[in-house]
């Protein structure tokens, strides 16, 4: 039987855009990306079938975030600079619960990460494997995603209790950034697939790249993750010229990225 193995892909920070009910089998924010993986997987003929799925969570915020913008009235001086700050910036401090019972927006946004795995048709089999793809906060939604789903109390089906989980890959990820203030971390454990295979968990950030950084330094768990090649923590370059490649365009440059293509699909053999 053809080995199977779906997708899932979640945005991070930023203004994005997809039109309700925000259906998870159509590509918006990754569709250069997904196009790009069927492409090398077409052209190296290989014999499995990818099946891609969006996740969208951008709404649970935005619409605060805009009508906040459109009160301030930022004078010309600061208008991209709070524009900036309140765009972007502002997903990442609204998505961590400020306190135990704020948890609404968390638990909205991992919803919608849920919903893109339930709207696969599953057959629970050792042939079904699931690869998950974050981009910038997208990274940290997932990692949560993950160690929350396969800790809580389990749901009715292998699929939905990710027991077909695979490999996981950051692209741009801010992880650290989230980390700083905690004790004895604990990152999402390895996979049970059968599949699975060494560097199960694949970090890549690019040059130039503000806001992509590297795990290793965090030391701890992770420096033991890398050592026994279940983490690869990889600077990587996206071909793409300096004079186009500077600044926050750096950090949506992956969308692009023959190089991470090919990635997806070596995680998915």
């Amino acid at each position: 039987m053809k080995k199977r193995v779906v997708v899932i892909v979640s945005h991070g920070i930023g203004v994005q855009k997809k039109d309700p009910p925000f259906d998870c089998k159509v590509a918006t924010y990754s569709k250069p990306l997904r196009d790009l993986v069927y492409s090398e997987c077409a052209r190296a003929g290989l014999d499995i079938d990818i099946v891609w799925r969006e996740a969208f969570w951008a709404d649970v915020y935005q619409p605060q975030q805009d009508d906040y913008f459109r009160r301030l009235n930022s004078p010309l001086l600061l208008y991209w600079m709070h524009w900036f700050a309140i765009k972007k910036l502002a997903d990442a401090g609204s998505y961590y619960p400020a306190f135990e019972n704020s948890q609404a927006a968390y638990h909205k946004v991992h919803a919608r990460i849920a919903q893109a795995v339930a709207d696969v048709e599953f057959d629970n089999t050792d042939n079904d494997a699931i690869i998950f793809v974050g981009h910038s906060l997208g990274a940290t939604v997932l990692s949560n995603f993950i160690y929350d789903t396969r800790k809580l109390t389990p749901y009715g089906t292998r699929w939905e209790n990710l027991e077909n989980f695979q490999g996981f890959l950051t692209i741009g990820a801010n992880l650290p950034m989230f980390l700083f203030a905690h004790e004895n971390l604990r990152p999402i454990s390895s996979p049970q697939h059968p599949f699975y295979r060494k560097y199960w968990w694949r970090n890549l950030y690019a040059d130039f790249d503000i806001l992509g950084l590297p795990l290793r330094p965090i030391g701890g768990v992770f420096e033991q993750m890398c050592q026994t090649q279940d983490l690869l923590d990889q600077r990587i370059s996206l071909g793409i010229p300096f004079v186009h490649f500077k600044g926050i365009n750096a950090h949506n440059g992956y969308w692009t990225s023959r190089r991470i293509a090919r990635e997806i699909i070596e995680m998915a053999k």
